[in-house]
């Protein structure tokens, strides 16, 4: 079964913006005032969801979703232009 954005929470919408962009557990944990235990079971589960097992398949499949990911993000289907 292929992944929907649209079963993302928004904190894993948040997450996963923020490690496509490079940031570590810490760094995610301290911009969402969340702890690093929590961030890192978030990712596991995030992974999990997304089908992927480390944190580049994960940024890579924001880049090969990003379209769609960016629309629900939003909450318009429509395009960006």
């Amino acid at each position: 079964m292929a992944m929907d954005t649209t079963d993302l929470t928004g904190s894993e919408r948040e997450i996963l913006l923020a490690l496509a962009g490079g940031a570590s557990n810490k760094q995610i944990a301290r911009r969402l005032g969340k702890s690093e235990f929590t961030v890192r079971n978030q990712l596991s589960r995030l992974f999990d969801k997304l089908g992927v097992t480390n944190r580049t398949q994960a940024a890579f499949w924001l880049k090969t979703h990003g379209m769609e990911f960016e629309n629900q993000r939003i909450g318009t289907s429509a395009p960006l232009p």
